[in-house]
């Protein structure tokens, strides 16, 4: 049965509104639409490096479960590891003030401490007639089945980088459905409001919120979005970006940059560091400023 009275709409907020106005509308509601995160001139840049990747890309997948292959769509393309392929990536969003403001008004709990990384980045492209993703959330499993206002560990930024319509796969949201008493009550479809944006728009979601990607029930469109999200520095990221972006790559990217794809040891809340080597910084193991 509807968890609530009426549908929330998702607030929509412009980039260039304080940081504050954001993260309010991103904590009552579980997400907010964030207009104009990019310009289109980088949303073109960015295009161009994932048309260069995604034409070896085949829709669908062999790997895992059947249930598996069924949520990652079989009429949807899936790129991952942006940080090794895109710079535009690498520098205009692993970089960017409000991205990192954001990050720490939420994972950092108002800090200037950086303890939060990424967990994975792919771009995701749903072809025409899809059908609608499994209703989910991305907190992983033990933390799937905590109550409401425990500590926020994930959340998920999707960019739009094409159109993104309802008919196109706009990817479906339940608002306040991170202030649910029981998490393991699954949602119900009618639940749900699309997160219809325009290229460069962004949709912030908690990681406790229950969201997935819309049916595309266009004949001729393909709806691409970019998907990154960020984890508590204390949890195991999906992706070991360290493993997959050559050093040489890493060390043109910023120290911030570099610190949040694991090239760098990372701080605690409490003052300590994690991932180091020999009880010493990562980096200057790796010679990263060399």
């Amino acid at each position: 049965m509807p968890r609530c009275l009426e549908k929330v709409c998702l607030a929509r907020t412009p980039a260039t509104a304080p940081v504050e106005q954001i993260l309010a509308a991103y904590q009552r509601d579980g997400g907010v639409i964030i207009q104009h995160l990019l310009s289109l001139d980088i949303v073109k840049e960015l295009n161009q490096d994932i048309d260069n990747q995604m034409i070896n890309i085949r829709a669908g997948t062999d790997f895992g479960t059947p249930d598996r292959q069924d949520f990652h769509g079989h009429k949807t393309k899936r790129l991952t590891n942006c940080s090794k392929f895109s710079k535009v990536f690498r520098d205009q969003i692993l970089d960017a003030d409000l991205i990192h403001e954001l990050m720490k008004g939420s994972l950092g709990k108002g800090t200037s401490v950086i303890n939060y990384w990424l967990n994975s980045s792919q771009v995701i492209d749903i072809g025409p007639g899809e059908a609608a993703q499994q209703l989910h959330r991305d907190d992983y499993i033990p933390l799937r089945e905590k109550r409401r206002r425990q500590p926020e560990w994930i959340n998920n930024m999707l960019i739009a980088l094409t159109d993104y319509t309802e008919e196109m796969g706009a990817t479906r949201v339940v608002p306040g459905s991170h202030q649910w008493e029981d998490f393991k009550v699954p949602a119900n479809p009618e639940d749900t409001i699309p997160a219809v944006m325009q290229p460069g728009d962004a949709l912030f979601i908690r990681g406790d919120v229950i969201h997935g990607g819309g049916a595309n029930t266009t004949t001729d469109k393909w709806r691409r979005g970019l998907s990154f999200s960020f984890c508590n520095n204390a949890l195991t990221p999906e992706e070991a970006v360290p493993q997959l972006v050559p050093l040489q790559i890493a060390k043109t990217m910023s120290k911030r940059a570099q610190q949040i794809v694991g090239f760098r040891s990372q701080p605690t809340l409490d003052g300590q560091y994690n991932w180091m080597a020999d009880f010493a910084e990562l980096a200057d193991k790796l010679g990263m400023d060399e």
